[in-house]
């Protein structure tokens, strides 16, 4: 289960995609077909089991398995690809069941946790799959498009949708006791069914109030709830056609996870971590103590004193309950960043990674795309360009930073530029950096001196420089609200506007020149083309249509578009 109050989609867009072969349909017809050689899927942690000293959990498309038997020396036995996002993964006997997003349901064998094997799957026509829960020789998935659905696995190289159930929203966890199944349905409540027989599913009540219900667990004669903004809830459900409120603790963050152990509920709090409460009184929780993680708390698993915390892009976090008013983090694994761009460059690809700084990824083997090196920056890596045996990182906040790449194993930090904001973009040419400086607007840095980087020229943009992409005398600016920005940079220290194309209510968020013409990307409205033949004068030609919830990185190679466009892909 993840952060269903941010834009998910966009995380599905930043793992790195090796190549795409693309190849003319027919002439009559307006489409490709693509062959997936390879992909780097590291990326953010929403899930994790727990069966021993060793975790499965989600690390972007990967299943890794990790040995923690000594939790500050955590030992990876295997890392598992998947066609998509493990968002929920739950381990029964010899098998991992992984909820996996647009993949469906995988089933993998782990009977030998070093050497997981694919044993089956299943997969709608359009999966969109968020949790799984295991009881006897049923899988209860939880499905977005699909709502509940109930899969027999006795065979787990065929399992079969033998019955569902239609919950009128994303059915996001799903906790199983004997004959009931609890479903937390986001945004349209608590559903709780009668599942005695697995083909006709049958709702016993409905349950709703007014936040989002993102996590559930059951425990005698009461079920609690991860209510997002509303903290922990307590329902009493002795009664299961007429579940009462009965008790609740205000989290102060937003719970994603519950679970339950005895007389404590541990919950995956979001951006405050994890918070422990006690429940001996289920009608008056008090809280006992908590941990703020690092990133954010998504999914918890618990295995005697140790609780698992699967943390977004901090990855997976080992905390100590044994005295639980006094949490630990004793060991912790790291996961794939927030991959903002990728530049390819002979044999390897260089990564803006976010957080996690620049990823090298040897991709000579385009099946099977390896990190061979990284860069841990102070910032914010959000763009990345290669020439020669140097990358010009755009990062963040910490500003331009050079770093010689010359042996690719060992990336070397050579010089920055600190700037007053963050550097959302940068192009380079003709021994020039141009940053996107966002409220700073376009600033021109003189890299000819690698050693001694100077600011030699600046245009401030009317509002927020997202992207900027160079073409001999001119830049132009992804300004966001005020939409493409031309600027002239024949004279390097002295720019100057020399035209503008401004959409009402578009927020420009990426621009790419080929030829003649810019494509600029406005986010929640759509791609437009613009001619911009004569600078001064830009004129829209073409609108694409609104594709998705949100229009973002966009990139011209030959006749083709590509767009990085949330929901689609």
């Amino acid at each position: 289960m993840k952060d269903f109050l941010n834009n998910r989609s966009i995380i599905y867009m930043m793992f790195f995609v090796l190549i795409l072969l693309c190849t003319p349909e027919s002439p009559a017809q307006n489409s490709y077909n693509c062959t997936l050689i390879g992909r780097w899927a590291n990326g953010p942690c929403f899930a994790v089991d727990v069966v021993g000293d060793i975790a499965y959990f989600g690390n972007g498309g990967y299943l890794e398995i990790v040995d923690f038997s000594d939790p500050a020396n955590p030992i990876e036995l295997a890392k598992f690809l998947t066609p998509s996002i493990v968002e929920g993964v739950t381990v029964n006997g010899n098998f991992a069941y992984i909820a996996n997003c647009y993949g469906g349901l995988r089933i993998v064998d782990i009977s030998d946790p070093s050497n997981p094997s694919e044993a089956g799957f299943w997969a709608e026509e359009y999966p969109y799959s968020n949790d799984v829960a295991i009881s006897g020789n049923f899988a209860y998935l939880g499905d977005e498009n699909e709502g509940f659905l109930i899969i027999d696995i006795s065979e787990p190289s065929n399992p079969i949708t033998v019955g569902e159930f239609s919950t009128n929203g994303s059915a996001v966890n799903i906790a199983v006791r004997d004959t009931l199944a609890y479903i937390a349905n986001y945004y349209n409540g608590l559903w709780i069914l009668n599942i005695s027989d697995p083909a006709n599913p049958t709702e016993v009540a409905f349950f709703k109030n007014d936040s989002y219900i993102l996590g559930v667990a059951v425990q005698g004669d009461y079920l609690y709830l991860a209510n997002n903004n509303a903290g922990l809830r307590v329902l009493n459900v002795s009664d299961p056609a007429n579940p009462v409120e009965v008790g609740f603790y205000d989290t102060n963050g937003y719970a994603k996870d519950v679970i339950v152990d005895g007389n404590y509920a541990y919950l995956a709090d979001g951006t405050k971590g994890l918070c422990v409460v006690d429940i001996t009184n289920p009608e008056n929780p008090v809280k006992i103590d908590s941990y703020n993680t690092q990133a954010v708390s998504e999914n918890l698993a618990l295995n005697g004193n140790l609780c698992y915390v699967a943390d977004h892009y901090s990855g997976l976090r080992v905390i100590d309950v044994t005295d639980r008013a006094n949490l630990a983090e004793i060991g912790f694994y790291d996961v794939g960043g927030q991959q903002s761009s990728v530049y390819v460059s002979d044999n390897f690809a260089y990564i803006a990674a976010g957080e996690d700084g620049m990823r090298i990824i040897d991709i000579s083997e385009q099946s099977n795309p390896v990190e061979i090196g990284f860069l841990d920056t102070d910032g914010y890596s959000k763009d990345a360009v290669v020439q020669g045996n140097y990358a010009y990182l755009a990062d963040g906040y910490a500003g331009l930073r050079i770093v010689d790449i010359s042996d690719p194993a060992n990336p070397m930090d050579i010089s920055l530029h600190a700037t007053t904001d963050i550097v959302n973009s940068l192009a380079v040419q003709n021994g020039y950096a141009y940053l996107a400086n966002q409220f700073e607007g376009l600033r021109i840095i003189d890299i000819s001196d690698v050693n001694n980087l100077t600011e030699i020229g600046s245009f401030d943009t009317e509002n927020m420089a997202m992207d900027v992409a160079i073409d001999n005398d001119y830049a132009y600016v992804a300004d966001y609200q005020e939409g493409l920005r031309i600027i002239n940079i024949a004279d390097p220290a002295n720019p100057y506007e020399e035209g503008f194309y401004k959409l009402d209510n578009g927020d420009a968020v990426s621009v790419e020149i080929s030829g003649n013409y810019a494509y600029v990307a406005f986010g929640t409205k759509s791609t437009r083309i613009i001619d911009i033949s004569t600078p001064s004068n830009p004129i829209e030609v073409a609108d694409l249509g609104y594709l998705g919830q949100y229009h973002g990185e966009v990139a011209v190679s030959d006749k083709l578009l590509f767009e990085a466009v949330s929901s689609q892909g």
